[in-house]
């Protein structure tokens, strides 16, 4: 994490430049989509390709994200299931208002992965989403 004075798409541009010329992340998991387009224009902006140079992921999977070009890999949340935990949580609360303590729910994310991730040193095929490892030859299986 790198602080920044500007506001966070400033932010998102400072911390890719700071990293120019010193040992570049692999990979970056952006904290949401709108931070994950501010991302990917910026390694635009210094002229690095994903995936090729770096991998990005999204968190939480708009429906744009598989629009992108490339599309984006992201970590979905659970929507439906979280609703109905924090429904019931407020059933269960109204009910019994001095029986409610603060609850810690880990629900399971889902990883959709698609073209904006290779592995590192791989090299990307011709379908999106496809990769191969150095020493492998990429395959549309």
């Amino acid at each position: 994490m790198i602080p920044t004075d500007h506001d966070w798409k400033q932010g998102v541009a400072d911390a890719l430049q700071s990293w120019r010329g010193s040992r570049f992340p692999t990979a970056i998991l952006a904290g949401g989509f709108g931070i994950a387009l501010h991302v990917l224009d910026a390694l635009r902006n210094l002229q690095l390709a994903v995936p090729a140079d770096v991998s990005l992921i999204g968190f939480d999977d708009a429906p744009a994200a598989s629009f992108l070009q490339p599309s984006l890999t992201v970590l979905r949340q659970p929507r439906e299931a979280m609703m109905r935990e924090a429904l019931a949580l407020l059933v269960a609360t109204i009910k019994n208002p001095s029986q409610w303590r603060p609850e810690k729910k880990l629900l399971p994310a889902e990883l959709v992965v698609r073209a904006s991730c290779a592995p590192v040193g791989g090299t990307v095929t011709a379908k999106a989403g496809r990769h191969a490892a150095k020493g492998e030859k990429g395959t549309d299986q």
